[in-house]
C-alpha cells in the first residue's frame, strides 16, 4: 500500500500539470448559437434498413418465445394485458413478417 500511494499521487499531479498548460491570456468570445435544422432537413433514418431474412426469423422467434413466457405467468399476463404489451408485440410481429416477406420478394425477384 505504500508503494501505491506515492505512485497515484504522483500521477494526479502529472495529469493536473497537463490539464493546465493552456494559456491564460484568452479573450472572451461571443457564444456561438448552433443553428436547428429545419424540419423538412432533418432525415428519419429506417431502422429496418440493412436486415437479413435470418434476422426477420429470429427476431420472429424471439417475439414468440417472450409472449409464450408470459402467457405462462398469470400475473404477468394481467401486467402485459393492462399496459397493451400483447398489442404492440402483435404489431411488432406483424412488422417483421411483412418485411421477412418483402426481403424474400427481393431476393427472389433479383
Amino acid at each position: 500500500m505504500r508503494k501505491i500511494l506515492p505512485l497515484f499521487l504522483l500521477l494526479f499531479f502529472i495529469q493536473n500539470s497537463f490539464g493546465q498548460t493552456t494559456s491564460r491570456n484568452t479573450t472572451l468570445q461571443k457564444p456561438q448559437s448552433i443553428s436547428q435544422p429545419a424540419k423538412s432537413q432533418l432525415v428519419v433514418a429506417d431502422t429496418m434498413k440493412g436486415e437479413t431474412i435470418e434476422h426477420c426469423d429470429a427476431t420472429i422467434r424471439a417475439i414468440d418465445i417472450k409472449v409464450n413466457h408470459v402467457n405462462s405467468d398469470q400475473a404477468q399476463k394481467d401486467l402485459a394485458n393492462a399496459n397493451g404489451w400483447f398489442d404492440q408485440m402483435a404489431k411488432n410481429r406483424a412488422a417483421y413478417v411483412a418485411r421477412r416477406a418483402f426481403l424474400l420478394n427481393q431476393t427472389t425477384n433479383k
